[in-house]
């Protein structure tokens, strides 16, 4: 039973190799760390294997809150039903690119104001991590060229053998 708690305990205290932690979704959680690997994790699941970060966006649609003088002109144009909107932030989808995992897209109606947050922690933290990775080469065209040949490679264009040789090109 004691080992337990331990174990317990230890899943409370942050890794000392994670940079980042926050919300790509309503039920995903993702992990950032220093070595340049992330891990995603659901609600109910147990947490990825580390992969390798190779690129991280976000977008947006629709994100801005309507204004006083909006919510009440469509209020008065709807009878009030539009009301029940009225604070609609719209969607935001999260791309994270892995070596392993390839590209994922995890989307998220309407995000609260922390969600906003984490998920900009984390782009923060892939800029950094990626920034890294590439090394001193300016304007993180390496990076840039990794998303490109990962969604190239989502898309089918390339086969893992063209992917896996395209990589180790362009990582020299």
């Amino acid at each position: 039973m004691a080992e337990e708690r331990k174990g317990f305990w230890a899943s409370l205290m942050p890794d000392p190799d994670e940079l980042a932690r926050g919300m790509v979704d309503s039920a995903t959680t993702m992990k950032i760390y220093k070595d340049g690997t992330f891990t995603v994790q659901s609600t109910f699941a147990k947490e990825s294997a580390r992969d390798r970060l190779i690129g991280f966006d976000h977008d947006a649609d629709s994100m801005r809150r309507k204004s006083v003088t909006g919510r009440s002109g469509a209020a008065m144009m709807t009878g009030g039903l539009s009301l029940l909107a009225s604070n609609n932030r719209g969607v935001i989808y999260v791309t994270v690119t892995g070596e392993n995992t390839k590209v994922r897209t995890f989307t998220t109606r309407n995000p609260s104001g922390t969600q906003l947050t984490s998920i900009r922690s984390l782009k923060a933290a892939a800029e950094t991590v990626l920034a890294q990775s590439v090394g001193a080469i300016p304007g993180g065209e390496v990076s840039a060229q990794l998303k490109q040949l990962a969604d190239l490679h989502a898309a089918g264009a390339l086969s893992a053998d063209e992917f896996a040789a395209a990589k180790k090109r362009l990582l020299g």
